[in-house]
């Protein structure tokens, strides 16, 4: 599951769950929930570090929220 597939899986509502986690990965991130937004969209590259951060947030391999980001062979 990519990072945007993960995102937009979460639930939608009035107090969305999944504008709140956009809320704790920007806080974890240290950057603005746009930014968030922007990584989902494919605007945006994620940089490793962040990827990083994410990955062990949400506890899914880095390498399956951003697959664009393993070389091909």
């Amino acid at each position: 599951m990519t990072f945007p597939d993960y995102i937009n899986s979460l639930p939608k509502s009035v107090t969305s769950v999944r504008n709140q986690k956009i809320l704790e990965i920007a806080a974890a991130c240290k950057v603005d929930s746009s930014t968030v937004y922007n990584w989902m969209t494919g605007k945006h590259k994620v940089r490793p570090v962040y990827k990083s951060i994410i990955s062990k947030m949400l506890g899914i391999p880095e390498d399956e929220l951003f697959p664009e980001s393993v070389e091909k062979k």
